[in-house]
């Protein structure tokens, strides 16, 4: 008797605790959730922001074994670390949030994560770049997930454009820029006008370059993604270089070095420092050109040092 009365007593504990775990969970997954798209959304706003809000995500979702909030908490913190320019940490994130997607069947959520590692490996190694981005697109067309489909095809074009097909570039802008359009994306449509930008620039087609790149900025500022408005006047200054407007490239150089700075993305640094060499070069500046390039060559050293680790550890988890 006294034993039926403790295993209905223990039945009663499991029911009670069952019961107040069942009403937590929602609650805290609802949490993990708000945690995780904050983190994404700030993701060119302040990536450090993003990689602390995933990390509250990923705790919350690991007290109440939530796999898919964990998955995509190290998405997000994954993300937060490719753009503070921390590749080795971001595909341990990635794959991290890939074994937890697949163990979930969250097949949306696996052809995300193959994207960013398509993107991560965008100034690595092409072919494998690519392998990913056509993996997620193969995912993201069955599903019919046309925001991924709008990334994907602007990453594809991002490929083309490094390997000087621009036209094949530009040909996948349009389909982004469509896609964006059509879902009302504003992040996803000032990504591409500042791509399609560059791609012009690329061409020496400087007027339309300007054009696209000014739309950018504008939209940029608008929506607070620091990271498009630097990367803009990234392009825009050489643009205006280009054309002798030597007071317009200043500008465009001193709010791109105050951006890069609130994004803390030192490969964004060590491009003003270029620009600015080749500024003070082409207006015969010689001597503040030579302090520009000094500074060029230091940073030069750890770029390829960064990039050289940075390779052989996305080659190790191949």
């Amino acid at each position: 008797m006294k034993f039926l009365s403790l295993l209905a007593l223990l039945f009663l504990i499991t029911l009670s605790s069952y019961s107040q775990s069942s009403l937590e969970s929602p609650k805290d997954s609802v949490e993990v959730n708000k945690l995780n798209k904050l983190g994404y959304h700030n993701r060119l706003i302040d990536a450090e922001q993003t990689i602390a809000y995933a990390e509250r995500a990923l705790a919350i979702a690991e007290k109440i074994n939530y796999t898919n909030g964990i998955a995509e908490a190290y998405r997000v913190k994954g993300i937060g670390k490719y753009y503070l320019d921390q590749s080795e940490s971001a595909i341990e994130n990635y794959l991290d949030a890939l074994r937890f997607f697949k163990q979930s069947n969250n097949q949306e959520g696996v052809a995300k994560v193959y994207n960013n590692i398509g993107n991560l490996y965008m100034d690595v190694d092409f072919d494998k770049s690519l392998e990913y981005f056509h993996e997620s697109q193969k995912i993201a067309e069955k599903l019919k997930i046309e925001d991924l489909l709008a990334g994907i095809y602007g990453n594809v074009g991002n490929i083309h454009q490094r390997k000087k097909n621009y036209n094949m570039a530009l040909a996948n802008y349009e389909k982004s820029i469509t896609l964006f359009t059509k879902l009302n994306n504003p992040t996803g449509l000032t990504l591409i006008l500042q791509n399609i930008g560059v791609a012009y620039f690329s061409l020496n087609q400087f007027n339309k370059a300007e054009t696209y790149l000014l739309d950018a900025i504008e939209k940029a500022k608008d929506n607070d993604l620091n990271n498009i408005i630097a990367r803009s006047n990234q392009t825009l200054a050489p643009v205006y270089i280009a054309q002798g407007r030597f007071k317009d490239a200043e500008k465009a150089i001193q709010e791109g070095i105050t951006y890069s700075k609130i994004v803390k993305d030192p490969r964004l640094e060590y491009d003003y420092l270029y620009i600015s060499y080749t500024l003070q070069y082409k207006q015969k500046n010689y001597e503040q050109a030579l302090g520009f390039l000094k500074q060029v060559y230091t940073q030069d050293s750890i770029i390829y040092a960064n990039n050289v680790s940075t390779k052989f550890g996305l080659r190790e988890k191949q």
